[in-house]
């Protein structure tokens, strides 16, 4: 498992050196990474290699210096992953950069280059922290020892970077945010060979070496910089969000300030939905719980929750109201049996659905709530128990814009995934289809298990295998970045990709179909791969890419037919 599985990370400035760094070694350890720059052609080729190399990663341009371009970027990146924990803020001009002094330089110039370096911090925070405040996060922004050196206006950049990190410190540890600055010394990339002359390049570090925590070389001065300090901060920017031994964190301890006062309600305390309302007991607008046996209410109830006897009488008290019971049938007594939500609820009460249900189920529902003024979701949620008791679950929203801003923010609180999946019914639609490829693939496990198990292996051994890979892989996961099932042109970069992933599948399929034939095992399953699994990624079968052979007594296929 890799240390940022199921977080995502935006990396501006992503499309080459450091921030590429960053990018690629946030992907590695699981990290679905948004590649976020200016130059589409260098960024698309880094997110396409990261995807390539087994990585989660999309790119979008932004500029930073521009606010409605920084909201976009936020916006997309919800809409991709459903959440954002981590931001690196790297971009900047710095590649063939104007070389002037601060009297000299040109004003329209200055202010270009000061809206980036400095500014472009700011704007990408204020689009992105609004995000990060259900369930906390990390910042880190790009600075240089160049703030303590003469570098003129770059200098007096990352000099402001800085003191924007210990401002922003300040506002954001309240809301469990933390936010750091890295501030390294001359590092040869492309971009610093645009700007330094090689002599000064070889030289710089030795003449001015930068040890950790603000040692400058050269005068043995200390540097200080109180953001970034062993006892303030610790030893080094932590994506990770950590907690130490000894070393306190600012924004771990704090309280979180202008938390919803909304009440919330849960009806159903089974498996999954006691774990789940057990996560919210700490809402600061307070939680009421109803549920048919009195011994699932008592553990919320020695714990501050109130308990109601019906669902009505969770209405009457709560504004948000999630329900998880059996099916579709207890579902509408919960929401318009006698005693149901509807039955006490006010105009502007949203209910959560996040039992497994139809979406015609869903859809006829949202129309019933309506007409009273109530806002209806289908939110069915993937993970399982364990991923509930975890608190990371995966939630698929299926409901209008103003359903869904009001039920994000608890929703974070047992979810580390929430996706607004479109209109009612989109939710349980969605559901459906990862459920499909749930089960599909666990049919697949038992032919597997039915090959290995023939030809003498251990079951146990393989699965430990199996799950090692599949987390540094994504599993089917994995190829599910295109935003279309439609067939891929020759011309598009995708095609190489998948016409690569096409000729490893085709040959490992047909290589364990020769082992089945050999054990004399019926392998239905992989036949229905290898006859599809070109056509099904886009770019056709790889019989289709050479040009036909004549057939010939000697040379008759062995794979045998399959109705």
């Amino acid at each position: 498992m890799g240390r940022f599985d199921g977080r995502t990370a935006i990396v501006t400035g992503a499309a080459q050196g450091i921030g590429e760094a960053y990018a690629r070694a946030l992907a590695a350890e699981g990290a679905n990474v948004v590649v976020a720059d200016l130059n589409r052609e260098l960024g698309e080729a880094v997110a396409k290699q990261i995807t390539a190399d087994g990585g989660s990663a999309v790119f979008k341009d932004v500029d930073v210096a521009d606010g409605e371009s920084t909201a976009a970027l936020a916006d997309f990146t919800i809409e991709q992953f459903g959440s954002i924990e981590h931001l690196v803020n790297n971009a900047a001009i710095y590649g063939g950069m104007k070389i002037d002094s601060l009297l000299t330089v040109d004003w329209d110039y200055y202010r270009k280059f000061m809206s980036v370096n400095m500014d472009g911090a700011l704007h990408v925070c204020r689009a992105v922290v609004p995000h990060m405040r259900a369930k906390g996060g990390s910042i880190v922004n790009q600075s240089s020892t160049a703030a303590w050196l003469y570098s003129n206006y770059y200098g007096l950049a990352k000099a402001g970077v800085n003191s924007l990190t210990q401002q922003l410190a300040t506002e954001l540890g309240w809301s469990n945010i933390r936010i750091n600055a890295i501030a390294p010394g001359p590092i040869d990339t492309e971009a610093t060979r645009t700007v330094t002359p090689r002599q000064h390049r070889q030289g710089h570090g030795k003449a001015n070496p930068v040890a950790a925590h603000g040692n400058a070389g050269g005068s043995r001065r200390h540097v200080p910089v109180p953001s970034l300090r062993r006892r303030r901060l610790g030893d080094r920017a932590d994506l990770q969000r950590r907690r130490r031994p000894g070393v306190p964190v600012m924004t771990e301890s704090a309280p979180k300030a202008s938390a919803s006062k909304t009440r919330l309600g849960y009806i159903g305390l089974g498996n999954m939905g006691a774990p789940m309302a057990q996560r919210l007991l700490d809402w600061p607008g307070g939680l009421v719980v109803c549920d048919a046996r009195a011994e699932a209410l008592e553990p919320f109830t020695t714990a501050g929750a109130s308990a109601a006897s019906t669902p009505a009488d969770v209405a009457a008290q709560a504004s948000i109201i999630s329900v998880t019971v059996l099916d579709d049938a207890q579902v509408r007594e919960v929401v318009c049996g006698p005693h149901g939500i509807l039955s006490t609820a006010q105009p502007g009460t949203v209910v959560a659905i996040h039992s497994t249900i139809s979406d015609t189920t869903a859809v006829e529902l949202a129309d019933i709530c309506q007409q009273r003024g109530v806002l209806l979701v289908d939110a069915p949620i993937s993970g399982g128990a364990g991923g509930a008791a975890q608190g990371r679950l995966a939630v698929m929203i299926g409901g209008s814009d103003e359903a869904f801003q009001a039920v994000r923010e608890p929703f974070g609180s047992w979810a580390e995934l929430v996706v607004h999946a479109g209109d009612v019914g989109a939710g349980t639609r969605m559901k459906l289809a990862r459920n499909l490829l749930h089960f599909v693939s666990f049919t697949a496990t038992t032919e597997a298990a039915r090959l290995a198990e023939a030809a003498g292996l251990d079951l146990r051994t393989l699965g430990k295998v199996v799950r090692h890979t599949d987390a540094i892989t994504g599993g089917a996961g994995a190829i599910m970045l295109r935003d279309t099932t439609a067939p891929v042109s020759e011309d598009d970069p995708w095609f190489s990709i998948l016409r690569h992933v096409r000729n490893l599948g085709e040959k490992d399929l047909a290589l364990a179909i020769d082992l089945g034939d050999r054990l004399n095992l019926d392998l239905p399953l992989a036949h229905l791969a290898l006859a599809g699994l070109g056509a099904g990624l886009g770019v056709g079968n790889d019989s289709e890419d050479r040009p036909a052979e004549p057939s010939t007594a000697s040379s008759a296929s062995t794979t045998r037919e399959h109705a």
